[in-house]
């Protein structure tokens, strides 16, 4: 027989039962005075009885538990399976200085914008854009990739030469969700394409040049997938798309630049076309075959068309920022007997001069008798003439003999320079007309290569710099016969056969000087 020893029990079972337990002895021992001895196998039997118990009950406590859990868990997971109920997600681009456009519909999102200093510009449909509603491009923007559009610089080009995104692509850039959900997916395409006024593409890294263009035009679209409409979309949320219209818009743009002179064109008949016809077209730093002469150098006026001139020969002169009205000139030397006049051409989109030599002619009195002195002329702006627009230099000055009216085909090749001499000029070189190579009549002064037509050149002969100079063309001169007569050099001793230039392409031929007329034309000495 032995007590029972509290310490150890309690350290096996629980304060809790075991007190039960050691609590009814003792309430008999009270109630009965009498000691309870408890044997050692009832003491083990009740031990191993109650820690049986607890162990049950241990048991039955976790599993509830543990089943508490998995419900709660379960309510939470069908909980997160539910859409999220917020906003619609849309796009946000960023701009400098913490600047940003929130997009909310296709009218936002097809905009075109750029910097004016510090401030930003944006434009979009809601501003009337037109042919008529021109947005002017501040100075400080040289290239397109200065113009803000929604779609990124380096997008691809396709094969209409529009340079496109899609909104998959879009929206993974720019796209929002103010719930959080960044699982965008983009349905459709924005598309873009920048031109000139005469239609031929910009890239974003060109620069503005007001010279090809008076205006350029953005032309942005945007546009769904097959049987779809443009849409912006994330994997949760409610809603959880944002549909755009499809729709396009078209943006007229023109860059403030100085005044500059961008094409001088005289007459444009023969030329060799796009595919440069029997090599008519010149350098094409000098020519083009649509527009004329471009600009050489301002500051070196003998480099410029035109280097030879003839009374009443004329040429258009396309600016920009510059008013008609508002120019001026200066010739060296001051005492030149040559001048121009400036008149407008009428032109809704350019800005066109027609400039018109003035000088000795057939009917100068008294004659000429080589008093011409070479000139430079400087074209002016303004009337204060403080900025020069264009300069040119005239070295060669050329007089046409009148035709009688019973005979335009012109006088033979005596008579011919029999008159050049009596005004003190002479009868011109072939090369003082055309640049055109004739070898089989033994004429191979021209350009290297060239065919027995001239080729459209500064500096390359008067028919070569002016093109046909009929009356068809220039309508004040005196040329009515299809040939002037030229010498092949200046010791030409044949006495028989001399040559002939065609005044449409400067063609060269040889023929009989007594029987055969040609027009008489002279340069200056």
């Amino acid at each position: 027989m032995r007590h029972i020893d509290h310490a150890s029990l309690s350290f096996i079972i629980p304060k809790f039962y075991y007190h039960n337990a050691i609590n009814a002895v003792d309430v008999l021992h009270q109630k009965t005075n009498v000691f309870v001895a408890m044997p050692d196998e009832v003491i083990n039997k009740s031990y191993r009885y109650l820690t049986m118990v607890f162990c049950q009950i241990f048991r039955l406590l976790l599993i509830f538990s543990l089943m508490g859990s998995c419900v709660a868990w379960g309510n939470l997971s069908k909980q997160t399976e539910n859409p999220i109920q917020g906003t619609a997600p849309y796009l946000l681009f960023n701009f400098k200085n913490g600047e940003t456009r929130k997009v909310l519909n296709s009218d936002d999102l097809l905009y075109m914008g750029f910097y004016d200093g510090d401030k930003l510009k944006i434009y979009d449909i809601r501003d009337n854009p037109s042919e008529e509603n021109i947005f002017i491009v501040p100075a400080t923007v040289k290239t397109f990739e200065q113009i803000l559009l929604p779609i990124p610089l380096n997008a691809s080009y396709n094969t209409g030469n529009f340079q496109f995104i899609s909104l998959d692509e879009l929206s993974s850039k720019w796209g929002v969700d103010d719930d959080g959900d960044r699982n965008f997916i983009g349905k459709g395409n924005l598309k873009v394409r920048i031109t000139s006024e005469g239609g031929n593409t910009a890239k974003r890294y060109e620069q503005f040049v007001a010279c090809d263009s008076p205006y350029y035009k953005i032309h942005l679209i945007i546009s769904g997938a097959i049987s779809e409409e443009p849409a912006i979309l994330t994997k949760y949320g409610n809603p959880e798309r944002r549909v755009f219209s499809e729709q396009d818009i078209k943006f007229f743009v023109r860059h403030i630049i100085e005044p500059s002179a961008c094409w001088v064109k005289p007459n444009m008949t023969s030329n060799g076309g796009a595919s440069n016809r029997d090599n008519y077209n010149g350098p094409v730093e000098q020519w083009d075959f649509s527009k004329g002469f471009s600009p050489q150098n301002i500051d070196q006026p003998s480099l410029n068309f035109p280097t030879s001139g003839m009374d009443n020969l004329s040429f258009q002169l396309t600016m920009a920022e510059t008013k008609v009205n508002d120019m001026t000139y200066t010739t060296e030397p001051s005492n030149s007997e040559l001048r121009l006049a400036i008149t407008p051409v009428s032109d809704d989109k350019k800005v066109i001069a027609k400039i018109t030599l003035h000088g000795p002619n057939s009917s100068t009195t008294p004659p000429p008798q080589n008093t011409f002195i070479p000139t430079t002329f400087t074209i002016f702006t303004d009337n204060s003439k403080k900025t020069k627009l264009y300069t040119f230099k005239i070295a060669k000055w050329f007089i046409v003999k009148p035709n009688s009216n019973d005979n335009k085909k012109g006088v033979i090749y005596s008579e011919a320079k029999e008159y050049c001499n009596n005004i003190g000029y002479k009868l011109p070189l072939i090369g003082d007309l055309t640049n055109g190579n004739a070898p089989d009549i033994a004429w191979k002064g021209g350009l290297l290569g060239q065919p027995n037509n001239y080729q459209r050149r500064i500096g390359g002969g008067l028919l070569a710099e002016w093109g046909e100079i009929s009356q068809n063309y220039y309508p004040d001169n005196n040329v009515t016969s299809m040939y002037f007569w030229g010498d092949y050099n200046d010791d030409d001793t044949n006495n028989s056969y001399k040559y002939r230039v065609s005044i449409d392409e400067g063609v060269v031929s040889r023929t009989n000087v007594n029987t055969i007329t040609a027009q008489a034309i002279c340069v200056s000495p």
